[in-house]
């Protein structure tokens, strides 16, 4: 009988390891359109929040931004709003915080020596709108989410910070 347990329970222990690793963490990027927007000269980022305590992360994923659409765009100017929040600019683009799971660097060691399971889950949703400043209209909005264990909280803003980057990017 005990043997029979032991044996049940190891099996479980391999089920969820193995689903674990199957289920590994995705970038959702939901309703990604975006105009062709390199008709237009200069960009300002404006992160904000919903969530209470996230100034730090704010000025992390502004800043982010603009290194990917530096690397990967032709702007000819980008500017994050904690910078030059008077700075004149075409395009806008807001990127709103409405949720964020925040984790620490001791979580992802934990997770890196023991396991992911063990681990504090590090994670942000944000809502991107793009708005014409010259007409003052919308251009389009999208989400993207990113959750992982194991991970900081800086990981997973740079993860987002690519992928809406590469989203904005998508024509070009």
């Amino acid at each position: 009988m005990k043997r029979n347990s032991i044996l049940l329970l190891s099996l479980l222990l391999i089920v969820l390891i193995l689903n674990y690793g199957c289920m590994g963490p995705q970038v959702n990027v939901a309703n990604p359109v975006t105009p062709n927007l390199f008709i237009y000269q200069s960009v300002m980022i404006h992160a904000s929040s919903q969530v209470e305590d996230s100034v730090e992360e704010i000025e992390y994923l502004e800043a982010r931004i603009a290194q990917y659409l530096e690397k990967k765009t032709d702007f000819g100017r980008i500017v994050p709003y904690h910078i030059a929040p008077d700075s004149s600019t075409d395009l806008r683009i807001n990127v709103k915080i409405v949720e964020l799971l925040k984790a620490s660097t001791g979580s992802a060691i934990i997770g890196a020596v023991l396991s992911p399971l063990l681990s504090k889950k590090a994670g942000i949703k944000v809502e991107v709108n793009l708005y014409d400043m010259k007409s003052g209209k919308s251009l389009g909005h999208f989400d993207v989410t990113y959750y992982k264990r194991g991970e900081t909280t800086k990981g997973v803003i740079k993860v987002v910070s690519f992928q809406i980057a590469k989203t904005l990017n998508k024509d070009n």
